[in-house]
């Protein structure tokens, strides 16, 4: 299973143990009607122009979502100066997991994914897609992938930008981390407005397009795709000329949320899970690794490693509880600088003798 994985409120949430319920409100129209609900970054409904859908939802530079006149991509995961995660507009990423009661992560919302048991896993990971034009034109490209798995199904979608194409017919396609060949993800058309009237011909940089593959609404994925393995992304014209591309083996910008229950080793019955937490904004990564165990022997040493590799010493409380938290922060933390959370797939506990006290994996 692959670690990648979202969650923007997760880290809150599962830190605090503070229970977060929307609260919507309707205002009255005219005629005692509530307006469409569009809504804002608060969450609260408002109405926008004269009826007509609400304004994408932007970023500024400090993080702080706001509301740009029109287009523009759906907002990343940005964090804030306090690293608290925030999360603007309607378009941006199911609600996250968070902890609740014996710390099974559950969703808010109506709509959102089932709860996850004590017992269950849940991976979540919301990318902003960084495309560079190959040909170094004014034509831009931007996208939000997203992916989720729950209890081992996966799902997720690609949401994709573009302002300044040419009329035509424009291909998207994704190389996997388990593939060399291209996998076409599906097509999207570009049509140019009119050129009659007092405005004149429309600008390059008016003509925008947006696309979504998979989701309940988009256009569906190949069967088959992981969309967490995804390692790269082309767009391509109708004569296969590559216009961009994008590589996300290593999250720029990007958040992560993953949770399973940790497996217990032959000479102890613990239980508990495992957590990871992580938050990347311009390449700089933050978050932690997160183990909670009990049923150990009280007061002992022991060594644990991630993806294999021996990291530091953790000892057990009097009661025989484990609790590990390593952090990567831009200031420094505990986990060395070649531990990137994004990339985590299995943490263990081990003795001096080599045997395995416990492990997960992502």
């Amino acid at each position: 299973m692959n670690t990648k994985t979202l969650g923007l409120l997760a880290a809150l949430a599962c830190a605090g143990g503070i229970p977060f319920i929307p609260s919507t409100t309707h205002a009255q129209g005219p005629g005692g009607y509530p307006p469409p609900p569009w809504v804002s970054g608060s969450g609260a409904p408002i109405l926008s122009g004269s009826g007509g859908p609400p304004p994408p939802p932007w970023v500024s530079g400090s993080g702080a979502p706001i509301l740009s006149g029109s287009g523009g991509p759906p907002p990343p995961p940005w964090v804030s100066g306090s690293g608290a995660p925030i999360v603007s507009g309607s378009g941006g990423p199911p609600p996250p997991p968070r902890v609740s009661g014996p710390g099974a992560p559950v969703l808010s919302g109506s709509g959102g994914l089932p709860c996850v048991s004590g017992t269950g896993s849940f991976e979540s990971l919301t990318i902003r897609v960084a495309f560079t034009a190959t040909s170094g034109t004014t034509t831009t490209a931007t996208g939000i992938l997203q992916a989720t798995d729950l209890n081992g199904t996966d799902s997720g979608s690609l949401a994709i930008r573009t302002a300044g194409l040419s009329a035509g017919t424009y291909t998207v396609s994704a190389v996997t981390d388990t593939g060399t060949a291209a996998e076409t993800l599906g097509a999207f058309d570009v049509k140019v407005p009119g050129t009659s009237g007092a405005g004149g011909p429309a600008h390059p940089q008016d003509i925008k397009t947006s696309t979504q593959f998979g989701g309940p609404r988009g256009i569906p994925f190949p069967a088959g795709l992981d969309p967490f393995s995804i390692a790269s992304l082309a767009i391509s014209d109708s004569n296969a000329n590559v216009l961009f591309t994008a590589d996300l083996t290593a999250v720029l910008n990007g958040a992560l949320y993953a949770r399973t229950p940790i497996v217990s080793g032959t000479s102890v019955t613990a239980t508990g899970a495992a957590q990871i937490h992580a938050f990347a904004k311009a390449g700089i990564v933050a978050g932690a690794l997160v183990v909670n165990a009990s049923g150990l022997p009280d007061s002992t040493t022991y060594t644990y490693a991630i993806n294999g590799t021996d990291i530091a010493t953790v000892t057990t409380g009097s009661a025989g509880s484990l609790k590990l938290v390593a952090t990567e922060q831009p200031a420094g933390g505990t986990l060395p600088d070649t531990v990137d959370l994004f990339t985590v797939t299995s943490v263990t506990v081990h003795d001096d003798s080599g045997n395995v006290i416990l492990s997960a994996s992502f």
